[in-house]
């Protein structure tokens, strides 16, 4: 199968002529293991925490995607957007969510969704003006 990175897997870690270094940990595949990955690409890694060095095999070759700014637009507006959209929401909602009048959001405002509030709540401030 080949392989990319040192030969060598194992060594003894010792000095002068008691040093070992061998090829003791491989890969290997039958012909219609292979045919199904064609592009498998072994790669020997470093000596880290062991006397062996780890072993890594890609099966496919996939290569990653340049950036897109018009397939993903710019990030940075988009947050800011995002986070004023939330600003927004919190604001109009805030008389609802106050934590120290007990109760959640569901059992305060059944039916009111976040997407929604807003409209509804200046519907209701409508009605609660005309109605004084």
């Amino acid at each position: 199968m080949g392989f990319e990175g040192q030969c060598f897997t194992c060594l003894n870690k010792r000095q002068g002529a008691a040093h070992v270094q061998e090829r003791l940990d491989r890969y290997f595949c039958n012909q219609d293991w292979h045919n199904l990955f064609p592009s498998v690409k072994v790669i020997n890694g470093d000596f880290i925490h062991s006397d062996h060095r780890p072993i890594a095999a890609i099966l496919e070759n996939v290569a990653r995607r340049a950036w897109n700014k018009t397939k993903f637009g710019s990030i940075p507006k988009l947050v800011r957007e995002t986070q004023k959209q939330l600003d927004d929401l919190l604001s109009v909602a805030a008389p609802l969510v106050r934590m120290d009048e007990g109760g959640s959001w569901e059992k305060r405002a059944p039916g009111l969704s976040l997407g929604g509030s807003r409209w509804k709540l200046k519907g209701l401030r409508r009605r609660g003006s005309k109605s004084q």
